[in-house]
């Protein structure tokens, strides 16, 4: 089971939403809108994000990670999953 970061639970806080871990196996988090109501679920299981990046080989590796991946995985629309997975993950 996938354990939440500080980081992603400020992310989500920014953006008025809550995350639990996911009920979803294949998946790293559920998000949930301000009414507690269900909206999708992100992150898979088998990718590192950015506060494993953090924690594990500092702040300079991990934003050269982020930014790579913020070059290859542009959202085409707002609230979608990976839409999501850019903005509290990552």
């Amino acid at each position: 089971m996938y354990e939440i970061q500080p980081y992603s639970f400020t992310r989500a806080e920014q953006l008025y939403l809550t995350i639990k871990p996911s009920t979803n196996e294949k998946r790293k988090i559920d998000i949930f809108d301000k009414d507690n109501n269900f909206i999708c679920s992100c992150g898979d299981t088998r990718y590192y994000d950015f506060p494993y990046y953090l924690d594990r080989y500092g702040l300079e590796y991990a934003e050269a990670k982020r930014h790579l991946y913020h070059i290859k995985n542009r959202p085409k629309r707002i609230n979608t999953a990976s839409f999501f997975e850019k903005e509290i993950l990552w």
